[in-house]
């Protein structure tokens, strides 16, 4: 979010300093959401492959499977987004034709907006549907394996041991997994985001109150205020009704010395408080650390205190692992939808004010 200075150059007059977060990343030198994608993707595919090989052929379990497909899943998630935030930021680094009009630049910027929220939307909402998908999945298994255990019964009545989870295995993969994820959540933390990323910037609306003339949040009431060249305040809707006000036009005079203090495109692009595509990748990250926690918790259980059966410990942590993915994908839910909302909102703004055609 940009940072907006007061200072007196002229007597009687504020002017407004806006800092780009984009110059303050490079200061800091703090890791790019495209390195901490990179990161997790490369991190997280190999390891599931690895883990999913010995959880089929040699462990034998179903909560390490389940894991492992869960960690194919967010790799690919890392990758969609990865490849997203490339195309926001080449999309935005386009030069902007002098030769347009104020409005057709206007224009060409809500147009930009309105693909940046496409690009954040989508990878996000497949991972959540495929996530969701597979975690049902796993749901049922385990549950199935509680209901009517379909292990071989040895000679002496007891489950056969070549058909149980090898809870050693689960335990020493569960510990790597999670050193894993203690590294991704690292590098997230160098980026200035080990508690994650916000979904829905509550000052400023998030995107379409950036194009309807108004600023709302209290740091914009002291300040001047002032329109967009292009004129949006006629624009009602069911969102804006009890939010949006009419600010008078500024006179041709003062428009060279007034200061535009709405986000550009660009300031928007370089913050990283508002990202859904990073907001999915530290979501699967979380998800993924808290998996490896239940998974460890039961094989020790199990390994250490001898409480369970091993099957019936595997199918609890899997029911765990379950239901942690679910509830870990609420946040993400809830900015998907209002992102949603956005774009519906930009839609008809472009269609309200694109020039009719003769």
């Amino acid at each position: 979010m940009s940072l907006l200075n007061s200072s007196s150059e002229v007597p009687g007059e504020k002017a407004l300093l806006i800092e780009s977060p984009g110059k303050r990343d490079k200061v800091s030198s703090t890791p790019s959401n495209v390195y901490l994608l990179n990161v997790a993707f490369y991190s997280f595919a190999l390891f599931a492959i690895g883990q999913m090989f010995v959880a089929v052929l040699i462990a034998k379990s179903q909560a390490m499977v389940g894991d492992s497909s869960a960690m194919v899943i967010d790799s690919l998630t890392y990758l969609f987004n990865s490849y997203a935030e490339k195309i926001k930021n080449k999309s935005l680094k386009e030069s902007v034709d002098d030769t347009l009009s104020a409005a057709e630049k206007e224009l060409r910027r809500l147009e930009r907006t309105r693909q940046r929220l496409w690009l954040e939307i989508l990878p996000p909402l497949c991972s959540v549907m495929t996530l969701i998908v597979l975690t049902i999945y796993i749901i049922i298994d385990a549950l199935n394996s509680l209901t009517e255990p379909d292990y071989v019964v040895g000679e002496d009545g007891s489950p056969d041991s070549n058909d149980e989870p090898n809870i050693g295995v689960m335990f020493f993969f569960s510990a790597l997994n999670l050193g894993l994820d203690i590294l991704n959540v690292t590098c997230f933390a160098r980026a200035k985001h080990a508690f994650g990323f916000a979904v829905i910037d509550k000052d400023r609306h998030r995107y379409v109150l950036a194009y309807d003339g108004s600023l709302h949040n209290e740091m914009a009431d002291s300040m001047k205020r002032e329109r967009s060249e292009v004129d949006f305040s006629d624009l009602h809707t069911d969102h804006e009704d009890d939010c949006t006000e009419n600010y008078s036009s500024i006179s041709e005079a003062k428009k060279s010395d007034a200061v535009h203090i709405l986000p550009s495109v660009e300031e928007e692009a370089n913050s990283d408080d508002i990202n859904l595509n990073m907001c999915s990748a530290y979501t699967h990250v979380f998800a993924d650390t808290l998996r490896s926690t239940a998974v460890l918790i039961a094989a020790g259980l199990s390994y250490c205190l001898k409480i369970g059966e091993p099957q019936f410990v595997d199918a609890v942590a899997a029911l765990a692992v379950s239901i942690i993915i679910l509830l870990s994908l609420g946040p993400l839910l809830n900015g998907i939808i209002h992102a949603a909302e956005q774009l519906k909102q930009l839609s008809k703004l472009k269609t309200r004010f694109s020039p009719v055609p003769e």
